[in-house]
């Protein structure tokens, strides 16, 4: 149910950029499953639900997507001009960061520089995680965010390739690589700089690789000897008393 329920609520938002990062999840999912077919199936049934949930407003705005294929077709992707707004937003924040490169105009202060730079926009948000970073906390800041999220893709790709490795824990691995990856996607179009979810995620994503880690190793170990049973002890008892 929550399978089902999860994508309707995203549809509900009209958000194009989680769209985008739900689809790029799904994908990977479906990719990577032993079972195509019936991940197809599942697929179908989440699509249908989303569309019987979805207003017919969601499909317009999402649909607006095929006509962002130039800066200029911008203006026509939907009818309030948020993404022709959010590109204005991103080229002042581009310029932001190329005056404060290195450590940033500090945390929280974005909407206060996009309004000094930009007065005709006035003060927006970045409506993009990584720009955000850039502009506060410059490419130090940026590097120190991102390095354990780096440093978890890598640790992912090896645990994967553990051998002795049961389907279920495979499976569960690469489901939640997808939700990073998504994640991650779908951060370029949404500001998620203080998203505690996401690190609580993060944190999820490396209890399970150690999980994995410790599964590999322990059906790589060789078996214990078996403890000795009652008739094992009367019996070396026994043999002692007979030697004496």
């Amino acid at each position: 149910m929550c399978t089902a329920l999860c994508p309707a609520a995203i549809l509900l938002t009209a958000s194009r950029g989680v769209f985008i990062g739900m689809a790029v999840f799904t994908l990977i999912v479906v990719a990577g499953s032993r079972q195509k077919g019936k991940a197809v199936v599942a697929l179908a049934f989440v699509l249908l639900v989303g569309a019987m949930v979805a207003p017919p407003q969601v499909w317009q705005r999402l649909g607006g997507l095929t006509k962002a294929t130039s800066t200029r077709n911008l203006k026509e992707v939907d009818a309030e001009g948020s993404a022709a707004e959010r590109f204005e937003i991103w080229q002042t924040a581009f310029r932001i960061i190329g005056d404060h490169p290195v450590a940033g105009t500090g945390g929280g202060t974005y909407s206060f520089m996009n309004g000094q730079y930009s007065s005709f926009l006035g003060r927006r948000d970045t409506h993009s995680t990584y720009l955000n970073i850039l502009a506060e906390a410059g490419f130090i800041g940026f590097g120190f965010y991102f390095a354990p999220v780096f440093s978890l893709m890598v640790l992912y790709r090896k645990t994967s390739r553990l051998p002795r490795l049961s389907t279920t824990t495979r499976a569960t691995l690469r489901i939640l690589m997808a939700g990073l990856v998504g994640f991650l996607i779908a951060a370029i179009w949404g500001t998620y700089t203080s998203f505690s979810f996401f690190f609580l995620y993060l944190a999820v994503m490396s209890a399970a690789a150690a999980v994995a880690a410790r599964e590999s190793t322990a059906s790589s170990a060789p078996p214990a000897p078996p403890s000795p049973t009652r008739d094992d002890n009367l019996h070396a008892q026994v043999v002692q008393r007979l030697r004496a």
